[in-house]
């Protein structure tokens, strides 16, 4: 006799498009779950393949959210920034330690999640990333997945990774490390055009102000991209 689970529930990672196929297969529906251990289960959306990519839910009665800027600051619908959460119910603090508890909420009682993301005008909420994904080029917030999902996409590229890079001025900027087909004859300046004509400019859009060309990229004993010495890379081919 066979069995097949009701449900099955995932969380802790952006769900991918991919996952809607799983629904009828192995289960009867598939819902992703949004939350912290600090504030619970805030959100929940059972997912098909009619699902945005990054879309949380179905807010739990009880709970508010909102997008906070770099000085905690409340943004606009459709500003990407970091999110907060907040409800009767969740952590009001953690034990013996005040400097955590301090730098864990903001003034209201809201917790940070850690979580980049963007709420629209009709109250939903798309995760992008975590904050420790991002690129802070001045004032403006550059996802890593963002610009490296677009370049990838670029005719001639067959591997490439985003870096941040020291700026005095800008605190961070956008570096791309690229691997090219063989028979590929892109230039820096072919990439430049390209990325501006996808991400707009390094000033006001996402465009990496350096691009720069490996033959291989070092990797971790797993097999998987090595971003710390691609970094350190970087800025020694850079001079930084």
């Amino acid at each position: 006799m066979e069995y097949k689970p009701i449900s099955i529930a995932t969380g802790g990672q952006i769900p991918g498009s991919h996952l809607s196929a799983i629904p009828g297969k192995f289960c009867e529906n598939l819902f992703s779950v949004y939350g912290t251990t600090e504030v619970g289960l805030a959100a929940k959306v059972f997912l098909t393949a009619e699902t945005e990519v990054g879309y949380v839910g179905e807010w739990i009665p009880g709970y508010e959210a909102k997008i906070i800027g770099a000085d905690d600051n409340t943004l606009g619908c459709g500003e990407i920034g970091e999110v907060v959460l907040r409800s009767p119910w969740m952590l009001k603090g953690y034990r013996d330690s005040p400097e955590l508890t301090k730098d864990s909420f903001t003034e209201g009682g809201w917790f940070r999640t850690g979580d980049i993301g963007v709420l629209t005008e009709d109250g939903k909420l798309f995760v992008k990333e975590k904050a420790a994904d991002v690129i802070k080029r001045g004032t403006r917030k550059i996802l890593y997945s963002a610009v490296e999902m677009a370049i990838s996409n670029f005719p001639g590229i067959k591997e490439t990774v985003v870096v941040a890079v020291p700026d005095v001025r800008l605190l961070e900027d956008v570096c791309s490390c690229v691997i090219l087909e063989e028979d590929a004859n892109n230039s820096e300046q072919k990439l430049q055009t390209m990325c501006w004509d996808k991400l707009g400019d390094n000033i006001m859009g996402d465009s990496p102000t350096f691009y720069l060309m490996f033959k291989t990229f070092p990797r971790l004993h797993n097999g998987k991209i090595d971003r710390v010495n691609i970094k350190k890379e970087s800025m020694g081919m850079l001079k930084l």
